[in-house]
């Protein structure tokens, strides 16, 4: 049974499912244009706004829109940072506490005083034509928030959307994690290859198997082989067998070697490079 008092079994199910279809996305950018795609079919509005805040809530980074939004909002960016603040519900609350629930805008602030003395309505929402909204903090990633919101110009949220949302936006932050550690990964893994294939008289690590590629990712970030074990649920030995196969693919001698060129690897990339 579902937990949302007003969301039945088999819509809960629909949400997983349409959810369990952006599971494959590789890249968060990836993942960001299919969930726009598909999200208004769960919950239908005029504007479906993803947006990437910095980490300390200083100000929005960028907002992808559905399509006849998208270009306006692109284009007024420093106008919205401008008078986010003066939005009926961060002008109540720290904008952190819509990491904790969804916040429907008409809560805060009813329609006819955000339409006749509000300065976000008339200098944002009335150019598109909104009055109503909710919107959810859905995850904290490394280097930004991801928020939603969904705004329309006639018919409020009712409890049962504001439910839905929810329920949308527990399923995205839990996919949004996943796909950036994936990112991160790869990102590693890239930066491996290249200092490896580049600067050891070793086999190409491209060869390797994907578990083996995650195990090395996980060295590089320096995290100990009986960390690893512990979180894949194996026998440290395990671990270290498989390392042995790894060093016999690249032609390095020992682990103290291995772990001599993920140190050394680790010190020279860039900055952001392997996290």
């Amino acid at each position: 049974m579902t937990p949302y008092r007003d969301i039945s079994d088999a819509r809960a199910r629909r949400i997983d499912r349409t959810m369990f279809g952006l599971a494959a996305c590789r890249s968060l950018a990836e993942l960001e244009q299919q969930f726009l795609a598909e999200s208004g079919k769960i919950l239908p509005a005029d504007c479906l706004c993803w947006n990437d805040w910095a980490p300390d809530w200083s100000q929005m980074l960028g907002c992808r829109s559905n399509e006849q939004h998208d270009a306006w909002l692109a284009g007024n960016h420093e106008v919205f940072n401008h008078y986010v603040a003066q939005h009926p519900v961060l002008a109540a609350n720290p904008i952190s506490a819509t990491a904790r629930q969804v916040m429907r805008m008409s809560d805060y602030q009813s329609v006819g005083e955000f339409r006749e003395n509000n300065a976000f309505y008339r200098e944002v929402y009335r150019h598109l034509g909104f009055l109503y909204q909710v919107s959810y903090t859905v995850a904290s990633l490394d280097d930004h928030k991801v928020i939603l919101s969904w705004s329309r110009g006639l018919v409020d949220f009712s409890d049962a959307d504001v439910q839905v949302f929810h329920l949308m936006g527990q399923r995205l932050g839990a996919l949004s994690h996943r796909v950036a550690e994936v990112e991160r990964l790869e990102r590693d893994w890239q930066a491996l290859c290249g200092f490896v294939n580049g600067r050891l008289p070793a086999g190409p690590v491209e060869g390797l198997r994907p578990a083996d590629t995650r195990l090395l990712t996980q060295l590089l970030r320096k995290r100990t082989p009986a960390a690893i074990a512990r979180e894949l649920g194996v026998r440290r030995d395990t671990v270290d067998r498989r390392l042995g196969s790894i060093r016999e693919q690249l032609g390095l001698e020992n682990q103290r070697q291995l772990l001599s060129a993920l140190a050394e690897l680790g010190a020279t990339c860039g900055p952001g490079e392997i996290q």
